[in-house]
């Protein structure tokens, strides 16, 4: 958790007592400690609109106390502006690193000048080296004229944990009312395809990959689901019956790897839920609070590590 001493100043007495509350919600999550070479705790997070307009320092303290709890937190909507991103880090402190691209198509256009992130503590995670955008289309359906790709560019990113190597891919997979499921039903099976055919053929940076974000995936019994498993993506048992809006009704986000490419497990899951710190009781200032904290919940992850010393060493050709 954070130091209060490392808050941004500017809160009022109620505000204060709200952070605390949170505190005692993230105490009460049970989140398993952090033993690195042992275990990592992987978390997305959609944070609504994150700089487009700037947060009161009370939201900026507990997206603090949210994200410090995790090893490392995917972020999607991330805007181009990035001074609560600056905000943020300085109440995170020198040992917490950040990852980002460019943003996505013009602003209100489908892109929505959006960013995708990685937040990470430097004490656990080193990024090793490679960070790309995802340059996929229509060719992947055999479609070789075709011109549609996700409205954000899939963002991927290499860390390493100890002895564990490993790559993320964070999505925001478009909301589009005038396509519909169908829409967001194409995008996500291009990523899983995609991501699929790579690691079949070994050409991926480290097959140990996890693929999280926001999907906008409304139940598991949807085309998207089924669009993200199809291509043997794996949604773990301990996440089938969480869901991560606000109102705990949808499926939105997701956490996702290829178990026979993955040398590791998922043994917990599960959200913090601030909703009764922050949303309770609030009717016509709702939606305003959702510009501060967000309209998802933080979606989480423990991996086990089942790579030794050994097997990473085999791994890198360090024996031969």
């Amino acid at each position: 958790m954070i130091n209060p001493k490392n808050y941004l100043k500017g809160m009022t007495v109620a505000q204060t007592k709200q952070l605390k509350k949170l505190r005692a919600t993230i105490e009460k999550t049970k989140l398993p400690p952090r033993n690195v070479d042992q275990n990592l705790l992987i978390a997305t997070f959609n944070i609504r609109e994150f700089g487009e307009k700037p947060r009161e320092s009370f939201a900026i303290n507990a997206l603090a106390e949210i994200i410090s709890s995790f090893d490392i937190v995917a972020i999607q909507e991330l805007r181009s502006n990035l001074s609560d991103l600056k905000r943020l880090m300085d109440v995170l402190g020198p040992y917490w690193k950040v990852i980002f691209n460019d943003p996505a198509g013009a602003k209100k256009n489908k892109g929505n000048d959006e960013r995708l992130a990685y937040i990470y503590d430097g004490r656990i995670l080193k990024f090793t080296g490679m960070a790309a955008e995802l340059l996929i289309s229509d060719y992947f359906f055999g479609n070789d004229d075709g011109r549609t790709v996700p409205w954000r560019t899939p963002y991927m990113v290499s860390f390493r944990a100890g002895t564990f190597d490993f790559m993320m891919l964070t999505v925001h997979i478009q909301w589009n009312k005038k396509g519909g499921i169908k829409a967001r039903t194409k995008e996500i099976a291009m990523i899983a395809k995609w991501i699929k055919e790579r690691s079949d053929k070994s050409k991926l940076y480290d097959q140990d990959i996890f693929i999280l974000g926001d999907f906008n995936i409304p139940s598991l019994g949807s085309q998207t689901f089924k669009a993200l498993i199809d291509n043997g993506l794996e949604i773990p048992e301990e996440l089938h019956e969480i869901k991560t809006n606000l109102k705990k009704s949808k499926h939105y986000d997701q956490i996702a790897y290829f178990k026979e490419n993955t040398n590791c497990s998922i043994i917990s899951a599960g959200i913090i839920d601030f909703y009764d710190t922050f949303f309770k009781g609030l009717t016509d200032d709702y939606d305003d609070m959702t510009y501060q904290i967000s309209d998802h919940l933080p979606l989480y992850a423990e991996i086990r590590i089942n790579e030794t010393d050994l097997d990473q060493m085999i791994k890198n050709g360090d024996l031969l």
